[in-house]
């Protein structure tokens, strides 16, 4: 059953594609068309730091900067900094030590990030109601499409949709191992200190709000990026192996009847 549900995993996945030269908040209806755009005479300012308001006004001031400067680059232009900075690769055994993960992608640094460096907007379909979410959901996998959706706001909207046409930064996997669920708490933190190196911030520019991956600590060259999908994301991925095991049981059980009549 838990190869069956890391095979289907994989398929899932492997669904996805990243689209470096696209809008970063694009139309739901055509992903070629902005939503809503960064505009330079706009103020930006990060509007959730999340855990990491402890920051210096120094290192927020430079790190506000250097995001709003990518943010208002063309999408040619945002496109060749990504591509410069970081690279996809496929996870085998040696270059991932999560198994779960294996023939999914990863997303890679080209060269060495300094720590709280910027790394790239969260782009997709921007999806400003509950209403557009669920038009998401009809058009793609619901599993799927939440796997790539972003929150730009605690409430839960607006957000973003990265599925098959985010960029790299949809790419970031998770930093958990397989068994982090028979970690104590002292051990869950240690393990998260040790593995996350990037973590995303809030950032806002007239209308848009977009989420925006930063560095956490310095990342040498070909190292894969790590961030925390949250409690929420793993609750949901739970339930679901649940429910795959449930029915995949069940359906084995209805053909080993089968088979004896």
């Amino acid at each position: 059953m838990k190869e069956m549900f890391q095979k289907f995993n994989v398929e899932l996945n492997s669904a996805h594609m990243f689209q470096n030269g696209l809008p970063i908040l694009q139309s739901p209806i055509a992903c070629h068309e902005e939503a809503v755009k960064f505009s330079a005479s706009d103020p930006f300012t990060v509007v959730y730091w999340k855990e990491y308001d402890y920051l210096s006004d120094f290192i927020k001031q430079k790190l506000t900067k250097a995001m709003r400067e990518i943010c208002l680059l063309s999408n040619t232009e945002r496109r060749f900094y990504l591509e410069n900075h970081f690279y996809t690769d496929t996870l085998t055994p040696f270059n991932s030590d999560n198994s779960y993960l294996i023939g999914q992608q990863g997303l890679f640094t080209a060269k060495k990030i300094k720590a709280f460096s910027p790394v790239g907007p969260y782009s997709g379909r921007y999806l400003e109601s509950e209403k557009w979410l669920e038009a998401e959901y009809s058009q793609y996998s619901q599993l799927a499409s939440a796997r790539y959706t972003h929150a730009c706001d605690p409430t839960g909207f607006p957000c973003v949709s990265a599925f098959k046409t985010g960029n790299f930064v949809s790419m970031i996997n998770d930093w958990r191992p397989e068994n982090y669920r028979t970690f104590t708490e002292t051990e869950f933190a240690e393990q998260k200190q040790a593995q996350q190196n990037v973590a995303s911030v809030i950032v806002q520019s007239g209308a848009a709000r977009v989420p925006f991956f930063i560095t956490v600590k310095e990342i040498p060259a070909h190292q894969q990026l790590f961030t925390d999908y949250g409690p929420g994301y793993w609750e949901r991925e739970a339930l679901y192996e649940e429910w795959t095991a449930e029915h995949s049981a069940s359906f084995a059980e209805k053909l080993a009847q089968g088979n004896e009549e």
